[in-house]
C-alpha cells in the first residue's frame, strides 16, 4: 500500500490488496529456492513485506526501502519489527537475492534509469526482480492521476524497459483480467464529466458476505492470471507483472551506474 493510502488505523486489508499479495506469494513460493536477502522498493506500509516473510525460512531477512519514510514511520514500523525485517529511507547497501518493485515504476518520471540502478547496485547475480505496474495507456484515470502516477504502461512497453535494464523476462502477465471492464466504464464517464479526484486510504469496511464474495472472485481471477502465463498468454488486465532475471548490461548509458552520477535519482517514490 502506498504511504498516500495508509488508513489512520490498522484495519481490515482491501480484498484486491490481499488477492495481490497471494499471486506475488505464488510466483515467490516457485522459485528453484526461497530467497533469503529480499528488498522491497517503495514498500509504502511494508503490509506487504511483512506477510511475505512469514513464507520465508525464518534465516530470510527483509529491507523495506521507501524514500518517502518519515522519522515517525521508521519509529512506528521498526517497533513492529521482530529483527528480520528493516526499514530505511536512505538506499539501502548490498545486494539481494529477490528485489520487490510492485507498483512503483510508474511513479518515476526518469523510468529507465532508476530501474537501471536498481538492478546494478542491489540484485545479485543470481537474483530475480518481482515486477508490477499498472496496465494500458488508454485506462489511465483520476485516481491515476492522484496518485501522481506518470503513465501506465502497453505491456510490450514493461517488458522493453525491463530488457533494455539489463533484465531477462522469465514469466510474465496480465492481472486483474475481471477489472478492466470496470475501469474502462470508469474512464468512459471521467472523460464525459471530469471531476478532480484526491487520494485517498485504502480502507476496507463492507461486511463479511460482500468480502467473502469479492475475495473468491479475486482469487479466480488469479488462478486465470497464471495459467495464461504458464500457457505464455498475454491476456489483459488492470496490472502487468513479470519475474526477471539478470541478463546483460542495458543498451544504454554506463554500466554500472552509480547515483552519484545521476542527479535525476530522489527515492524510490514522490510524495503521494
Amino acid at each position: 500500500m502506498d504511504l498516500s493510502e495508509r488508513p489512520a488505523h490498522e484495519g481490515p486489508r482491501h480484498p484486491w490488496e490481499v488477492a495481490r499479495f497471494n499471486f506475488f506469494a505464488s510466483v515467490v513460493a516457485h522459485l528453484a529456492s526461497p530467497p533469503l536477502r529480499v528488498l522491497d522498493a517503495g514498500a509504502g506500509d511494508g503490509w506487504f513485506a511483512r506477510q511475505l516473510l512469514l513464507k520465508l525460512p525464518s534465516s530470510a531477512e527483509l529491507v523495506c526501502w521507501d524514500a518517502h519514510y518519515s522519522a515517525d514511520d521508521l519509529h512506528m514500523f521498526g517497533s513492529q519489527s521482530d529483527g528480520r525485517m528493516t526499514y530505511r529511507a536512505e538506499k539501502p547497501e548490498g545486494r539481494f537475492a529477490l528485489v520487490v518493485l510492485l507498483d512503483v515504476l510508474e511513479h518515476i518520471e526518469d523510468d529507465h534509469s532508476f530501474l537501471t540502478e536498481l538492478v546494478a547496485d542491489h540484485m545479485a547475480p543470481s537474483g530475480h526482480l518481482l515486477f508490477s505496474v499498472p496496465a494500458h495507456p488508454a485506462l489511465y484515470s483520476a485516481h491515476d492521476a492522484a496518485l501522481k502516477h506518470h503513465r501506465r504502461y502497453a505491456p510490450k512497453q514493461a517488458a522493453a524497459v525491463l530488457s533494455q535494464c539489463g533484465l531477462k523476462v522469465l514469466r510474465s502477465g496480465g492481472l486483474f483480467h475481471s477489472l478492466v471492464v470496470p475501469r474502462a466504464l470508469t474512464c468512459l464517464l471521467e472523460r464525459a464529466r471530469p471531476k478532480p479526484v484526491a487520494a485517498t486510504a485504502l480502507t476496507w469496511k463492507r461486511g463479511t458476505l460482500v468480502t467473502s464474495v469479492l475475495s473468491t472472485a479475486l482469487s479466480w481471477d488469479n488462478r486465470a492470471s497464471r495459467l495464461a502465463s504458464k500457457l505464455g498468454w498475454q491476456v489483459p488486465g488492470l496490472s502487468w507483472w513479470a519475474l526477471c532475471e539478470g541478463s546483460s548490461p542495458p543498451s544504454f548509458g554506463v554500466w554500472p551506474p552509480t547515483v552519484a552520477s545521476s542527479p535525476h535519482f530522489s527515492g524510490v517514490k514522490p510524495p503521494q
